[in-house]
């Protein structure tokens, strides 16, 4: 039985091996690298996601006979990024991931989903690939704000599909556009996603209240959260965090005043804190930093510039 198990995972490994030794050719001159890298996976049959602000980056390569992976590679380090590897035949090339990311990104390509709407709410649809798949699926609450829900209504009928291509024809169809962040995928429209920043949380400072900011910046890592909030104040659902997460919360007054009757709708599953608070404030216009109060540290929301 050992020796059947070890026989199937040589065969496995040598799949994927395969696949990325494949030779390929490219000739890129001030070529996007989304479609510089798209290329080098159409010839080895290979699955690569370019990070969404690196896509356009102009490359240029000029490959011959090389092995699929070192072309990949050879487009990472001119493009000063990473390669990394995303389950069996598929890469990453863009910023390092943290590793909800890219438990996000390797769901979304291998999941399958079978599906079959007509006229459903997005929410409905998102629910359906939600509880298939595991996957925390975020709407922007501006897409919410500014659009008409009839508007945002899904009529398709597939089986079988990849669940990343789902979500892309799904968003297509509606004008909309989507980015794995905050341990989820996200959807809003193009020109938002660009403008929002991945994260909330400013970077850990230097000198004495180093050693409290790094516990509580470790405290809202480790701990998870699942929930589904419907039309919840914002500030009910940050107490809710803290007192998830176990630390002391300020909203200083100009975001308080900013939040007014501001609502949160999301349905998530094991999301870190950090990851939550992200999903919560930024598409929100507030961020936060975490600040020295005694010998201990608190998280304080503050309305984004």
């Amino acid at each position: 039985m050992r020796s059947a198990l070890v026989v199937l995972a040589l065969a496995i490994a040598s799949g994927v091996a395969g696949a990325a030794e494949k030779t390929v050719t490219l000739a890129a001159k001030d070529m996007p690298l989304a479609a510089a890298a798209r290329d080098v996976g159409k010839q080895a049959e290979l699955r690569v996601v370019v990070g969404r602000a690196c896509r356009d980056r102009p490359t240029t390569l000029d490959l011959a006979g090389v092995p699929a992976r070192k072309a990949l590679e050879r487009l990472a380090e001119a493009a000063r990024l990473k390669l990394v590897p995303l389950g069996k035949n598929a890469f990453w090339i863009g910023p390092p991931l943290e590793p909800d990311d890219k438990k996000v990104h390797e769901t979304l390509l291998a999941a399958r989903v079978d599906v079959n709407f007509q006229g459903q709410s997005l929410d409905d649809v998102l629910d359906r690939v939600r509880n298939e798949t595991g996957l925390a699926l975020m709407v922007d609450p501006e897409v919410r704000r500014t659009r008409d829900p009839d508007t945002l209504e899904v009529s398709m009928s597939i089986s079988k599909i990849e669940a990343r291509s789902f979500v892309a024809i799904v968003c297509e169809s509606l004008n909309l556009d989507f980015d794995v962040r905050w341990g989820g995928v996200f959807l809003s429209t193009k020109g938002r996603l660009g403008q929002l920043r991945r994260y909330g949380m400013d970077p850990p400072p230097a000198g004495p209240m180093a050693k409290a900011d790094a516990a509580l910046r470790k405290r809202l890592v480790e701990k998870r959260v699942t929930f589904h909030l419907i039309a919840t104040p914002v500030g009910r659902a940050l107490q809710f965090l803290s007192t998830m997460g176990g630390f002391e919360l300020e909203i200083e007054g100009n975001a308080r005043d900013a939040m007014g009757e501001a609502e949160v709708t999301l349905k998530v599953a094991n999301l870190t804190i950090r990851d939550a608070l992200d999903a919560v404030l930024v598409p929100r216009g507030f961020l936060y930093r975490i600040e020295a109060k005694g010998e201990k540290a608190r998280v304080v929301v503050v309305k984004a510039r």
